[in-house]
């Protein structure tokens, strides 16, 4: 059993995508095929359109439009079946692709047994179905190999940018201890090759010197008053 089975045979509906009789197409042969290049010609079962009979059409419809072009009305029937015969096709096509993609979501490599019954329900040769397969996977890869390219280049766009700016930070941070400033009075923080803290130390010195001397005469001037 194959997960395409459960689409009822989508490829060949009565009254919806059967073929149309003697009703012909404003397709010329030499209009390019939406699956050529991708996929075989559509060479479908009984109840659809194969490209032989999509141009028999065509012969058919050319020689009714030269026969009754001067008759009133003609062009008007002409466009009309022009219109529904292009409906047709494309109906074709998008239950070609629908079935196809549908069952390769399911099953993206098939076995030689899947692929047989595959190519029974598409009207296609089996090495038909299998290229189509082995291109549609080499189109996914593709696809996942652009996306993991893209978000890369973003991510590096990203991190070039956090880089530049933790560079700006270094050099500011340079800048700094290059010219460092007394957090007091904004001045320099070393006195020729004294460094801050050694500066500190010499200036708290001075001020702890000063204060010996000053409590020291307060000292000597109660003790001479209580002689």
């Amino acid at each position: 059993m194959i997960p395409a089975r459960n689409m009822q045979s989508m490829i060949g509906w009565n009254g919806n995508v059967d073929g149309v009789g003697s009703s012909s197409s404003g397709l010329t042969p030499s209009q390019p095929n939406m699956l050529e290049g991708q996929l075989p010609p559509l060479d479908m079962t009984q109840n659809t359109l194969s490209k032989s009979e999509i141009a028999r059409l065509i012969q058919d419809f050319d020689s009714t439009k030269s026969g009754n072009k001067n008759q009133e009305g003609a062009f008007g029937f002409y466009q009309v079946q022009q219109n529904f015969i292009i409906i047709k096709v494309y109906m074709l096509i998008f239950v070609f692709f629908f079935s196809v993609i549908s069952f390769f979501k399911e099953c993206p490599h098939p076995d030689d047994k899947q692929t047989e019954e595959l190519s029974r329900e598409l009207g296609l040769e089996p090495l038909q179905v299998k290229f189509w397969f082995q291109n549609k996977r080499a189109q996914m890869k593709v696809k996942r190999m652009y996306n993991y390219i893209h978000c890369s280049h973003h991510e590096n766009t990203q991190l070039r940018m956090e880089n530049k700016k933790l560079r700006v930070d270094n050099m500011r941070y340079r800048e700094a201890l290059g010219n460092p400033s007394c957090p007091n009075c904004g001045g320099p923080t070393a006195v020729g090759k004294l460094t801050f803290d050694e500066h500190h130390l010499i200036l708290e010195n001075a001020f702890l010197r000063e204060e010996i001397n000053r409590f020291s005469a307060i000292v000597a001037k109660y003790v001479g008053n209580l002689r």
